[in-house]
């Protein structure tokens, strides 16, 4: 019996089902309604180039995009963000450095992708960027 069916308690009932166990799954209210419903799901490495951690964020993106590919119908959306200035990595030359899921675009890409994307007025602040268009719940 697994108590919860939020990210967590669905995983744990989902593999220990694949695994061959008999699963109840418990929660007070829909599947993944409570803590996870309410959380900002990151699934990325932004801002973690080295170390364990970059090491695990892109592991949990890898384990996503199989899931993703053994459930259809997963819930999943992917989409990204922008960062500048401070939150790039620099090689030791001083040019911009991509982390693992990362990748580097130009002013064009940018506009392509966030045509409502304008420059603070106070310039980069380093800061991931919203589209004016996004509403936050």
């Amino acid at each position: 019996m697994v108590v919860g069916a939020g990210i967590v308690g669905a995983s744990v009932a989902y593999h220990a089902a694949r695994a061959g166990a008999a699963v109840t799954l418990v929660d007070a209210g829909r599947p993944g309604a409570g803590v996870t419903a309410a959380s900002f799901a990151w699934i990325g490495a932004s801002g973690v180039r080295t170390g364990p951690a970059a090491a695990l964020r892109a592991s949990a993106t890898d384990e996503y995009r199989r899931l993703e590919a053994e459930l259809p119908g997963l819930p999943v959306t992917w989409s990204g963000s922008l960062s500048w200035g401070a939150m790039a990595g620099r090689a030791a030359d001083g040019a911009p450095q991509a982390g693992p899921g990362q990748e580097i675009v130009d002013a064009a890409t940018v506009a392509t992708l966030e045509p409502a994307l304008r420059q603070p007025r106070n310039g980069p602040s380093g800061h991931p960027v919203t589209a004016p268009s996004t509403r936050w719940a």
